[in-house]
């Protein structure tokens, strides 16, 4: 069941990475066409429904997204939030070592006053 599984994610993967780029139609708008209700968009030519895959590949990078959520929030927290912490606290050690130059240079302005 799980070599099913992995062959299913892999073609669905392969399949995705092969419709890059994404040609994507966004819209707010909610419109209703025979009791069914669908974002669409309204072109002088007519109204597209966002989620019909013969215009929008919208469907193709929910799939994505979804499929690789978990990697995202991975790669997020392990690389990108640990990159940002990085710099922060390279910043603040910078700041320290300046701070401590800047109070040596005022001491020694300080003795030659003094003297």
């Amino acid at each position: 069941m799980k070599m099913k599984n992995t062959y299913n994610l892999n073609k669905k993967n392969f399949e995705l990475k092969n419709s890059l780029p994404f040609a994507i139609i966004s819209s707010k708008q909610i419109y209703e066409i025979q009791r069914k209700k669908f974002y669409g968009r309204i072109y002088p030519w007519g109204l597209i429904n966002i989620e019909n895959s013969y215009y929008c590949d919208f469907l193709k990078l929910r799939t994505m997204l979804i499929i690789h959520m978990q990697d995202l929030q991975q790669i997020t927290h392990e690389i990108h939030y640990e990159n940002y912490r990085l710099e922060k606290f390279e910043l603040k050690k910078l700041i320290q070592e300046k701070d401590d130059e800047l109070r040596r240079i005022q001491d020694i302005l300080s003795q030659m006053k003094g003297q």
